[in-house]
């Protein structure tokens, strides 16, 4: 039965990691760099605390910064931790303000027991962020205009992110003590567009750069815990976790072109790698 039951929660949790690729919405400047904007890890109990977990064991709450915590979960219970949030970005340059706001996909995580003192659990966690819309007009009354350019219209966007699928276990060894494992894979894609367009659209040749990054891998997450209880309700516990060397391959491509409206694409660059990380 307990076989079965795993089965079906990790059908169900690649399931909805392949299907759920909502983008989230938050207009931020920082998403333009590295992997993105990195988003809160943890439940939101988690998060309330300030995304404490490491020493924390709850029968009736999933820690996954310390898998050694799974050992705590009612035999009688299955929980399923599920939620949204909502976000509002206000930015400013002294000048002119810009806000954004969405509501999206948090995460989704579940756990159950395998017998006394033994934790199973897994979960779906987005990462990171690589959403942006950014865009500039230059017209003639700017101060920057320059009239042997022109004016023009500078574009960024970017899209895409980059999610965290686990699985883990934990189980008591002896009466204070609790070891827990996790397995992590952690892939998506990131895609980046930065373009020049001139107001003579038919004549001028437009600037358009494009990125692509693509990011999979597993690591494995170890974690340990010390429990034990006093008088009058009293009681202690210790953890530690630490995550394994990352092993992730990672490919990047890059592309800048210069076209027009006729159709004439120039290519200036091209970069395609395959990197790996260890």
């Amino acid at each position: 039965m307990q076989n079965k039951l795993i089965f079906i929660v990790l059908i169900s949790l690649f399931s909805f990691a392949y299907t759920a690729t909502g983008q989230k919405l938050i207009n931020s400047p920082y998403s333009r760099f590295n992997l993105g904007t990195l988003e809160p890890q943890g439940s939101f109990r988690s998060l309330g605390m300030g995304s404490v977990g490491t020493a924390i064991r709850d029968n009736s709450s999933i820690y996954f910064s310390n898998p050694a915590s799974y050992s705590s979960l009612d035999t009688l219970s299955f929980i399923f931790d599920f939620g949204f949030d909502y976000g509002r970005n206000f930015i400013s340059d002294g000048v002119s303000k810009y806000s954004s706001d969405d509501m999206n996909f948090h995460h989704l995580i579940m756990g159950f027991p395998l017998a006394k003192g033994w934790g199973f659990a897994a979960g779906v966690i987005p990462m990171s962020s690589g959403y942006f819309d950014i865009s500039e007009k230059v017209t003639s009354s700017d101060p920057g205009y320059d009239p042997n350019i022109g004016e023009y219209i500078i574009y960024h966007a970017g899209r895409g992110g980059i999610t965290k699928f686990f699985i883990g276990s934990g189980k008591n060894i002896g009466r204070h003590f609790s070891v827990g494992a996790n397995m992590t894979l952690l892939s998506g894609n990131i895609t980046r567009t930065n373009q020049i367009i001139f107001s003579d659209y038919y004549n001028d040749f437009h600037d358009n750069n494009t990125e692509k990054l693509e990011l999979i891998g597993i690591n494995f997450d170890y974690g340990i815990q010390y429990f034990t209880t006093f008088k009058n309700n009293w009681f202690l516990n210790i953890g530690a976790s630490l995550t394994s060397r990352n092993n992730y391959r990672s490919k990047y491509e890059y592309l800048s072109t210069k076209y027009t409206a006729y159709n004439i694409t120039d290519t200036i660059s091209s970069v395609s790698d395959n990197l790996q990380k260890l």
